[in-house]
């Protein structure tokens, strides 16, 4: 049995848009997921009644596009994340032991499936995690021009979109955890205990009871 008491910070760092190993885009289940995860935060766009009608649609076209272009080049994607050196320990050394062939344009999941192939399954579930597109990569989409034609809309003189990717910005930046690729592993215990309490705040403001909704 293990006991972790999660913090938010860097170190207990989670990226809500791992899938399923080997899986390039979510499961139904866990897209409706991160449509109310990211819908949640962008807290300062719910208010509005108007706004707050067109966050789930914005939200799960933003998501599918985003999954949809960091993908792989085999599966349509334009942007999979590349391989690079010193990245992680264990895939360079798997990669050199197993005389993996790389060049500036290997793509996570190509290494992915490589080292899979080669039986080293733990590097390659990291290889996975290091190939997901993570929070902030939604803002780059939210900029892209198909996308904006897609959604033109306006509030106050203000870009639906742009206030998107405001509000995703700001939440990463109040939330560390949430700021990149995997880092905490639950590691191979059968029993864990996760406390929350350090991500849950003690106060009932409006703010609080945001930041409560995403713990």
């Amino acid at each position: 049995a293990r006991y972790i008491r999660l913090e938010n910070s860097s170190e207990y760092q989670l990226n809500p848009n791992d899938t399923a190993f080997g899986l390039e885009t979510p499961l139904p289940n866990h897209k409706d997921f991160l449509v109310n995860l990211v819908s949640t935060l962008c807290y300062g766009m719910s208010g509005d009644p108007t706004i707050k009608n067109q966050l789930p649609g914005l939200v799960s076209t933003i998501v599918d596009k985003t999954f949809a272009a960091y993908a792989s080049k085999e599966n349509g994607g334009d942007r999979p994340r590349q391989y690079y050196p010193n990245a992680n320990a264990l895939v360079d050394q798997k990669v050199h032991e197993h005389g993996i062939e790389i060049d500036d344009l290997t793509s996570w999941h190509e290494l992915r499936d490589a080292l899979f192939d080669a039986g080293e399954v733990r590097a390659a579930l990291i290889c996975h995690r290091k190939a997901m597109p993570i929070l902030s990569d939604m803002i780059a989409i939210a900029s892209l021009d198909e996308i904006r034609k897609e959604y033109p809309d306006e509030h106050n003189g203000t870009l639906l979109l742009d206030m998107f990717a405001r509000s995703i910005r700001e939440a990463v930046s109040m939330f560390p955890i949430l700021q990149g690729e995997t880092k905490f592993e639950l590691g191979e215990s059968r029993v864990i205990s996760l406390d929350l309490e350090d991500l849950v705040p003690k106060t009932n403001s409006d703010q609080a009871l945001w930041q409560a909704a995403i713990a």
